[in-house]
């Protein structure tokens, strides 16, 4: 059988709705974050976040069926922040989340950021494993659940 044709284009805050209902497609992930649709519309500011931010949204047949989203920071002594992450349970290991963090990876190339954290959700068993296969380390022993590209230009980060 061959795999659907997934296509990707840039997300707006327009599109929030449809990722909360992907997001409802796994019970055990939880709503998405509330703040999403400010976060889009730059109304929204995780600790120490700066502007621009952007986002990407994964299709197949029209229906959304994962989503990224990032901005520039100074958290965690990084350039750039991957603030979201979040594919279908039934699109999953099919590379899609790869795809996507690999469209956020070039958003922040294409700005200078070479050293990119992300916070792992610790309710995911998958997230520090699929975060370590993409070139990211535990920020630190203290630090577990931060995970960091420390340059985007030499290390095996998704690009």
């Amino acid at each position: 059988m061959s795999r659907a044709t997934v296509e990707l284009h840039t997300a707006s805050h327009a599109e929030v709705p449809d990722m909360a209902a992907c997001r409802l497609l796994d019970p055990a992930a939880g709503p998405a974050d509330a703040r999403m649709g400010a976060y889009f519309r730059g109304e929204h500011h995780p600790q120490l976040a700066l502007l621009p931010r952007t986002g990407y949204a994964a299709f197949v047949g029209g229906t959304m069926i994962g989503y990224v989203a990032g901005h520039l920071s100074t958290r965690q002594g990084c350039g750039g922040e991957l603030q979201y992450l979040f594919v279908a349970p039934d699109s999953r290991r099919q590379g899609i989340a790869t795809t996507l963090v690999r469209h956020m990876a070039d958003w922040f190339a294409e700005r200078g950021v070479r050293r990119v954290c992300v916070c792992v959700d610790a309710d995911s068993p998958a997230a520090r494993p699929f975060y370590r296969s993409l070139g990211a380390a535990a920020l630190s022993p203290e630090k577990q659940l931060w995970y960091v590209w420390e340059d985007l230009e030499t290390t095996s980060a998704p690009r």
